[in-house]
């Protein structure tokens, strides 16, 4: 390959044309997957704030309750933890099977809740994010990442 990008007869720019192509080709393809991994860290991101705020808005609730006198164990009701999970993540009933993230890059489908009340109390989701892959303003294909967010406040 040297020796053809050395050639003084002028037939070396074909091959300095092939070579820039592949590396063009390769930085595009580089850019579209920084661009689908930033994507996907800000939406987990994003997904963790959410579900660390409705644990929070839930320990608040819980603290209220105790500062009232109501017993502690009493106060903390499995079913109404998992099923206020969803709606603090933006799907508005159970009937909603995707949420379309607000600016448009990518739609995540429902859920998967697992509770635990050992020692504390939180939640896991599992769900998947769809990012269309798009190249030139035209979308090739969806990716779908599977997604796993944990928030869990420990009773002292």
């Amino acid at each position: 390959m040297k020796k053809a990008l050395e050639n003084k007869r002028g037939n070396s720019y074909v091959w300095l044309c092939v070579v820039v192509l592949i590396a063009s080709m390769l930085f595009s393809v580089l850019f579209l997957y920084i661009g689908l991994t930033s994507q996907v860290a800000a939406q987990k991101r994003d997904v963790q704030a959410l579900l660390d705020g409705y644990v929070s808005s839930y320990a608040v609730d819980a603290f209220e309750g105790l500062k009232h006198g109501t017993d502690y164990a009493d106060y903390l009701d499995r079913q109404t933890f998992e099923d206020g999970v969803c709606p603090a993540l933006g799907f508005a009933d159970e009937t909603q099977e995707t949420y379309e993230y607000p600016n448009g890059a990518c739609t995540m489908t429902r859920p998967e809740v697992t509770v635990s009340f050992n020692n504390g109390y939180g939640a896991t989701i599992r769900y998947q994010v769809i990012l269309p892959v798009r190249w030139n303003g035209i979308t090739f294909a969806d990716l779908t990442i599977p997604v796993t967010v944990s928030s869990f406040y420990k009773a002292k």
